[in-house]
């Protein structure tokens, strides 16, 4: 004779406090996945100011990649996946707001502006997401007609105002550190209006 083992209808045991314990998981994975995300992989930024019209206007809301920033460069992860000339970013500088400004020299290029052009490398830069006719000017930075060469490790960065823009061309900003830089903004959110993707800025050397 077999002893039977008492079966347990688990469908009808009551339950205590199900929903409630639904809701507090749902919450935790919410904000779990929303401390990853702001740590390592996007941030939202506000662009202040006009120094990058017309491609981003003030009080534009942005969402920047910052895997880029973490895991992409030559020292890290991925070592070949980095900034690139044409590419937004974002950056921080000690006491000051961030900014928001446009790759124009990488590590390594000789940068020079003459005549209303940026020359890179010796080779005019025909920056296609600038209105046609903008000039750039030199600044106390990097004098007119003179050449500079962007260290390793840094960037020189430019808004696309160039006529009212602080940025590389400055005495307070100059070639701006890889460490300093927080990421490339990939997203417009706001305004609904201009919502979308933003591309990543292309040029052409004569």
């Amino acid at each position: 004779m077999y002893a039977v083992a008492p079966t347990v209808d688990f469908q009808r045991l009551p339950k205590t406090g199900g929903l409630l314990v639904d809701v507090l998981q749902t919450i935790i994975i919410a904000l779990g996945l929303s401390v990853i995300i702001y740590l390592f992989l996007a941030i939202p930024n506000q662009v202040d100011g006009t120094s990058m019209t017309p491609t981003l206007l003030d009080k534009d809301v942005l969402i920047t990649n910052k895997f880029i920033q973490i895991f992409g460069g030559p020292d890290n992860i991925i070592s070949s996946y980095d900034y690139r000339r044409g590419d937004i970013v974002v950056f921080e500088q000690p006491d000051r707001p961030d900014l928001v400004k446009r790759v124009i020299g990488l590590p390594g290029d000789r940068i020079k502006i003459q005549d209303g052009k940026v020359y890179i490398n010796g080779e005019v830069q025909i920056e296609e997401y600038l209105p046609s006719g903008r000039r750039t000017e030199a600044g106390p930075f990097i004098a007119e007609g003179s050449e500079k060469l962007v260290p390793t490790g840094s960037y020189f960065l430019m808004g696309d105002n160039r006529g009212n823009s602080k940025d590389s061309r400055t005495l307070e900003v100059g070639f701006v550190k890889r460490e300093y830089l927080k990421g490339s903004p990939f997203l417009r959110l706001f305004p609904l209006a201009s919502l979308g993707v933003l591309q990543r800025g292309t040029y052409r050397a004569v």
